[in-house]
């Protein structure tokens, strides 16, 4: 993974040796980082349907089919899975979702799921499916929630285009940051839970695609038509299911140990030094970024180079102003909770 040294561009007047008592540092974490290398949905039957996972280059962006550098579209602590199973469409995956089938007569026992995001926070579909006994789990953004029913797609509008996929982590939400050190800083020496039966880790391979990729899934469902507020913005017949199109999915990940790192630049507070107030945001991104995150981070960098001027003229803050450039929010805001929040929450308190 990538990692963007703030510590060169952050703000002059924040040094270690500043006589103001400001400072900047880094500070270093390990924890576990999953990367998918090898995903792909396959729908066997008469026809086979293969995803096609990355997308092509679009000519208004050249660099839209670039990969060296960047990683697969893939769902963030995923388990690693690779299983053949009737598909079922289950709307977005919701606890209501499934009573919703139930009432239908409908079991995705031995089943692989179909789900569109919206609804609640992705972790929780491919965590309710494994509790109704699915096999898998792949999570799409259908055209009528991020597409073109709801507006002009990419690159006339904002809305998602065909190829586009939505990434993000679906650990569970009993804690943040790394699941191998639930609750605590994920340090040198800190002790690491296994990847296998790892509370916070799916059940079930999980696996991120388009609705470019959905559609030929989606066409390949039979069984009952899907209630009214179950359709998508697709121009297709929704079904739920099971099959008789079976898929093939399979998500291979690498789980390596990998440090990140945070950059904090500090003032301290004249008046009341104890009493913090905290800027901050992150500086990771799933692919190039532009976006998300540096179009935020690049107005905290002025921000703390403004306030850098100010220390250098000798204006000092009545309390402590920190400013934080985190690291990994994307797949799972690993750096805030593992590490630099607890062990300064912890020093404040005891002051």
């Amino acid at each position: 993974m990538s990692v963007l040294h703030m510590t060169r561009i952050m703000p002059s007047g924040f040094s270690p040796t500043s006589s103001s008592g400001a400072w900047t540092r880094t500070s270093r974490l390990l924890c576990a980082l999953s990367h998918t290398q090898r995903a792909r949905p396959r729908a066997s039957g008469s026809n086979e349907l293969q995803g096609k996972a990355a997308r092509a280059a679009r000519a208004e962006d050249p660099t839209s089919n670039q990969q060296a550098e960047q990683l697969p579209t893939y769902n963030a602590y995923s388990i690693d899975g690779d299983v053949t199973a009737p598909l079922v469409y289950v709307n977005q995956g919701v606890r209501a979702d499934y009573e919703q089938l139930d009432r239908m007569g409908v079991s995705v026992k031995g089943a692989i799921v179909i789900v569109r995001y919206g609804g609640a926070w992705r972790g929780i579909k491919p965590k309710v499916a494994a509790e109704h006994g699915a096999l898998g789990c792949i999570i799409y953004s259908d055209p009528k929630d991020d597409g073109y029913s709801a507006g002009d797609t990419f690159p006339t509008g904002a809305y998602r285009p065909e190829q586009g996929v939505q990434r993000g982590a679906v650990t569970d939400t009993n804690y943040q940051g790394d699941p191998l050190t639930p609750g605590y800083g994920a340090t040198k020496d800190a002790k690491r839970l296994p990847i296998k039966d790892n509370p916070q880790i799916t059940k079930i391979p999980v696996m991120p695609i388009s609705y470019g990729d959905a559609q030929p899934l989606l066409s390949a469902i039979g069984g009952q038509a899907v209630p009214r507020d179950w359709r998508g913005g697709l121009p297709i017949t929704y079904h739920v299911g099971p099959g008789p199109a079976k898929v093939h999915l399979k998500v291979s990940s690498n789980w390596d140990i990998k440090p990140i790192y945070d950059v904090i630049a500090r003032i301290p507070g004249s008046a009341f030094p104890d009493q913090w107030i905290i800027r901050g945001n992150h500086h990771d991104a799933w692919v190039n970024g532009a976006e998300d995150p540096i179009s935020g981070q690049v107005a905290l960098l002025e921000e703390a180079r403004l306030h850098a001027e100010l220390v250098k003229q000798g204006w000092k803050p009545k309390r402590t102003i920190i400013f934080c450039a985190w690291t990994v929010k994307s797949p799972a805001c690993l750096a805030r909770p593992n590490g630099w929040r607890r062990t300064r929450t912890s020093c404040a308190r005891r002051r």
